[in-house]
């Protein structure tokens, strides 16, 4: 199974790690990493004892009625499901592969997920209702999308207002034309 690779794989990233010095105190700086996101996919792992693919099977994506979106190379073809993008000014632009981002240790960092709109929508419905969707608790959502540092938003070339993002655990927080944004 796959999943199992990845967990296995996220053991060998955590092993690859020792003597690795921080550039930065935690906690003093924005600075984003896809490895941290896939150690605490990791973490995530070893402290359920499920695989990383299993956990969000059973917590996240069937219990939203998530049905078109898996994190398993072998149920992509299946799932005729969408790859990423990045926003643009006129159009969202596909995203290229990036081996490096591929790889089964890179599985937390949302790297392999594939989803269609219609589960994304129900994940962000159960994000806007949590106590609805018995997804998490509203206290635990609003500390989910507390900002915890800041970094440059969108320029006015990008359609921003030169104003600074927050950016809490795993979303970013910000303003456009005077509307609150959570996004990732």
């Amino acid at each position: 199974d796959g999943s199992v690779q990845a967990d296995a794989a996220g053991l060998n990233l955590l092993r690859s790690l020792k003597g690795i010095y921080l550039e930065q105190d935690p906690g003093f700086s924005y600075r984003y990493s896809n490895t941290g996101f896939s150690l605490a996919g990791y973490l995530l792992h070893a402290i359920s004892g499920e695989s990383y693919a299993d956990y969000l099977d059973r917590h996240i994506f069937k219990p939203l009625g998530m049905n078109s979106t898996s994190t398993r190379f072998t149920d992509f073809e299946q799932l005729e499901s969408i790859n990423g993008h990045y926003y643009g000014i006129e159009a969202a632009l596909p995203a290229q592969s990036e081996r490096n981002l591929e790889a089964e240790a890179m599985l937390p960092a949302g790297s392999l997920m594939r989803s269609s709109a219609q589960d994304l929508s129900a994940y962000m419905l159960g994000l806007l209702n949590p106590e609805q969707s018995g997804l998490l608790a509203i206290k635990s959502r609003d500390q989910l999308w507390e900002a915890q540092s800041c970094f440059a938003g969108f320029s006015h070339e990008e359609g921003g207002e030169d104003e600074e993002f927050g950016y809490a655990f795993g979303w970013m927080r910000g303003s456009i034309e005077g509307k609150d944004l959570v996004f990732h």
